[in-house]
């Protein structure tokens, strides 16, 4: 008998149990909401991208939220976020590629992420 195959045998208390059926229930209401929409759940590859941009918008000097919304626009179109804050507009506007017609979005499609902060400054990138 191997380790694994003693573990499987050892009973459990009804509190893991019922843990067990709660997560086993959240997993199977995912899979049929994602089944009805048609939409697939996000996968660790788009959730990596989806990182990695988000952190290029952010050294480049954007707030959590609007970094947020641009690598989400990245990831739907940037026709379906909210504009950005104030504070961040003037930033966005300094950025090198227009967005969408009739979105105040910009996009950075520099590499930032790959790049410290003094050889963005270095280059202009970022001030």
């Amino acid at each position: 008998m191997t380790a694994r195959s003693a573990r499987r045998s050892r009973p459990v208390s009804a509190r893991t149990m019922k843990r067990r059926a709660r997560k086993n229930l959240e997993i199977a209401a995912k899979r049929e909401l994602a089944a009805r929409t048609g939409k697939a759940p996000e996968t660790v590859a788009q959730a990596r991208a989806f990182d990695r941009k988000r952190i290029r918008y952010r050294r480049a000097g954007l707030c959590h939220a609007c970094s947020s919304q641009a690598a989400w626009g990245h990831q739907c179109g940037f026709g379906k976020i909210t504009d950005p804050c104030p504070v961040c507009q003037p930033i966005v506007d300094s950025f090198p590629d227009s967005g969408p017609r009739g979105s105040k979005w910009r996009k950075l499609l520099v590499r930032l992420e790959y790049m410290s902060r003094t050889e963005a400054r270095a280059a202009g990138l970022i001030a």
